[in-house]
């Protein structure tokens, strides 16, 4: 007999059990199709991408405009004079190889003195390169370009010198018509005469030894214009 109650029992459990495990298989039926439903409705995306907004507008934006470059320094006609001629001017050049002291000569080219301390404070010189070097005889500067073009936009008339070029000389070089504009040389040796169309207006009186050193290439880093006035 126990056997036969525990045949019953075991019989009635399992009927028991039977509308549970209907239920739970309908519930798992229902949840299927729902998860069906929402991968039709809303397709998984790759991982790192999104669904990009329908009312959004899609054209692509335009590009920001690249930098445009820097104008050459340039001016309309030489300044006007500035500088008094009952003090006395000089200038100090700090370059890729050290500083060079030039005494400029006022009372005797103050034209010229003026135009290069004009230049100097509007920072033209700033950057400039030699574009000339001659070993044992001296360098070249003051144009925009290492091929030795590109002046401050203007010239001026040279002023007569009866200085010859020597030594730590430094001068005005000629343009065309006798005139001058930017660019000067700081001579390396004595030379016989006067160099026509050239304007002498300074003399290194230290860093020659600085000037020696210099090459094609070589930069002006910056140009101090100094006074009785400090």
């Amino acid at each position: 007999m126990l056997a036969a109650r525990r045949k019953r029992t075991d019989e009635g459990t399992g009927l028991s059990r039977l509308p549970s495990l209907v239920f739970h298989r309908r519930s798992l039926y229902i949840l299927a199709a729902l998860a069906l439903g929402m991968l039709v409705a809303f397709p998984v995306l790759s991982p790192g991408t999104t669904s990009p907004p329908t009312n959004v507008d899609q054209t692509p934006s335009p590009q920001a405009p690249s930098p445009t470059a820097v104008s050459e320094k340039s001016f309309s006609a030489p300044p006007a004079m500035q500088i008094s001629q009952d003090k006395r001017y000089g200038a100090l050049l700090q370059t890729t190889k050290g500083v060079v002291l030039v005494e400029f000569f006022v009372k005797e080219v103050p034209a010229a003195v003026n135009n290069f301390v004009f230049l100097a404070q509007q920072g033209f010189y700033t950057g400039l390169p030699f574009y000339k070097v001659e070993p044992n005889q001296g360098v070249e500067a003051g144009a925009q370009h290492e091929d030795g073009t590109g002046g401050p936009g203007y010239t001026l008339p040279s002023e007569p010198s009866s200085r010859p070029i020597q030594l730590g000389t430094v001068a005005m070089i000629g343009q065309e018509g006798n005139t001058v504009d930017s660019r000067f040389l700081i001579s390396m040796a004595d030379q016989p005469g006067t160099v026509s169309g050239s304007t002498v207006f300074g003399r290194v009186v230290d860093g020659l030894d600085v000037v020696r050193q210099l090459q094609k290439g070589d930069l002006i880093l910056s140009v101090r214009i100094i006074d009785d006035a400090g």
